[in-house]
C-alpha cells in the first residue's frame, strides 16, 4: 500500500506520469520467478492505472541508478535536522515539500545553472494525469457475535445489526473502510498497527446500550468517544442514559459535528434550562445551522412586505424613543 500510495502521491503533486520508471530489485516491485523477473500485483495495477513502462536495474550494477543512492539521505539532512517537531504528520509533509521546492531552486555550480528550466522541460513532457487510483486491499470477513471483525489482530466495529453476517473490507494505509453486501459504506476506522486492540464506534451499539443505559459510562466505546461527547454526557445526561443515545444518534444520522453539539450546550445553558433532553440539542442544533437565513424575493407576498414596513416603523420610533427621549405615537 505504502508503495502504492507513494506513486499516487508523487504523480498527483508534479501533474501528470513519466513514460517509462526504472525500479531497482525492491520486493514491493519485482518477483524473482527461478531466474526471470515479473512484476508484481501492486506494480501491474499502477502501470495498467497510469500507462506507463517499466523496467528493472541490472543486480549490482550501480551506474544504472544514476545519482538516487544517497538523495533520501541527502534531502532528509536538510529537512528533518533543524525542525523535527510537528503537531501532526500534515504539518510534516508540507514543511517537506518547501524543503524540496528550495533545493529544487538553489544553484551549487555551473552544471546546475540551467536547473529550474530542466524541470520545466521534464515536467512538460509528462503524460497527462488520469487521477488518483485506489490503493487499498479488499477483502470479506465476518463479523462476529460481537458486531467486530479481527483484521490482523485487531477488532474494528461494525454496525450491531450485522453481527454474524459477512462485510467488505477495504485496507488503506491509514484507515479501515467497512462495506455492506450493496457496497454502502456503513463504517470507518483509523487504522491501528497495534495488536489486540479494540477500535469500536458507539454508533454501532446504540440499539444495544438503550438496553441498559446504566452500562455507557463503562462501555470501551463511550471511553473511545471524543471527549468532548464525554463531557456533554457526565455534565447533562449521567442520570438520563437513553436521553444521550438519543442524542448519539441524531448526531450520526445527521452527520453533525461534535464541535457543533458544544456550542449547542453552551446555547442552552444562557435558556436557563435545568433539566437537558434530546429535544433540547436538536432545536438548538437545527437553530445553530439554519443561521439568518434572508427570505427570497419570490416569497415576499403584499401581506409580508405589509408586515416588514409596519415592523421597520416600530423600530424607527423605539430609536427615537432611546434617543431624543420623545414619546411614542398612540394610535
Amino acid at each position: 500500500l505504502a508503495f502504492m500510495e507513494s506513486h499516487r502521491n508523487f504523480f498527483k503533486d508534479i501533474g501528470g506520469v513519466p513514460q517509462n520508471m526504472v525500479y531497482d530489485n525492491m520486493r514491493v516491485a519485482v518477483v524473482f520467478d527461478e531466474k526471470t523477473k515479473k512484476p508484481t500485483v501492486a506494480l501491474q495495477r499502477l502501470s495498467s492505472f497510469y500507462k506507463y513502462q517499466w523496467r528493472f536495474c541490472n543486480a549490482r550494477a550501480g551506474w544504472e541508478k544514476g545519482n538516487v543512492e544517497r538523495s533520501v539521505d541527502f534531502v532528509r539532512g536538510r529537512a528533518f535536522t533543524t525542525h523535527v517537531d510537528f503537531d501532526t504528520i500534515e504539518d510534516a509533509q508540507k514543511w517537506l515539500t518547501s524543503i524540496c521546492q528550495q533545493l529544487n531552486c538553489e544553484v551549487a555550480s555551473a552544471s546546475t545553472a540551467e536547473k529550474e528550466d530542466k524541470i520545466m522541460e521534464d515536467l512538460s513532457n509528462l503524460q497527462d494525469y488520469p487521477g488518483e487510483i485506489g490503493c487499498f486491499e479488499l477483502a470479506e470477513y465476518k463479523a462476529d457475535k460481537q458486531a467486530t471483525i479481527c483484521i490482523k489482530n485487531n477488532h474494528y466495529s461494525v454496525p450491531e445489526t450485522m453481527a454474524g453476517e459477512m462485510v467488505l473490507v477495504k485496507t488503506y494505509s491509514e484507515k479501515i473502510v467497512i462495506l455492506d453486501p450493496q457496497h454502502k459504506v456503513v463504517g470507518q476506522h483509523i487504522r491501528s498497527y497495534g495488536s489486540n486492540e479494540w477500535i469500536v464506534d458507539i454508533n454501532h451499539y446504540v440499539q444495544t446500550l438503550m438496553k441498559k443505559t446504566s452500562a455507557i459510562q463503562y462501555s470501551e466505546a463511550f471511553h473511545q468517544m471524543p471527549m468532548s461527547m464525554q463531557v456533554i454526557y457526565h455534565k447533562f445526561f449521567k442520570e438520563n442514559g437513553k436521553e444521550f443515545l438519543q442524542l448519539v444518534k441524531y448526531v450520526r444520522d445527521n452527520n453533525i459535528a461534535y464541535e457543533d453539539v458544544l456550542k449547542a450546550a453552551d446555547t442552552i445553558r444562557w435558556d436557563g434550562v435545568k433539566t437537558f433532553t434530546a429535544d433540547h440539542f436538536k432545536v438548538a442544533l437545527q437553530t445553530l445551522s439554519a443561521g439568518d437565513t434572508p427570505f427570497r424575493e419570490d416569497q415576499k407576498s403584499d401581506e409580508f412586505i405589509e408586515i416588514e414596513i409596519g415592523s421597520e416603523d416600530i423600530l424607527t420610533q423605539l430609536e427615537n424613543v432611546m434617543e431624543k427621549g420623545t414619546k411614542v405615537p398612540q394610535e
